[in-house]
């Protein structure tokens, strides 16, 4: 295997996944649209339910 190939190997191992915990609620269909056009892999997303930590996060409510 050549040195570019195993580079080109190696970069499709990497994924990229963003959390939605730093994105701006107010503009958060801005943000997610920036993530989609940067072509982010995966997006994280922190749910509190309220029983383990107050939900000062995402919601289940706001994921829907």
């Amino acid at each position: 295997m050549s040195t570019v190939q195993a580079q080109s190997a190696s970069r499709r191992l990497i994924r990229i996944c963003a959390s939605l915990a730093c994105a701006d609620w107010l503009h958060l269909e801005q943000d997610l649209r920036a993530l989609e056009n940067a072509r982010v892999d995966y997006l994280h997303i922190d749910v509190m339910d309220g029983l383990f930590v107050p939900n000062l996060a995402l919601s289940p409510d706001l994921m829907r």
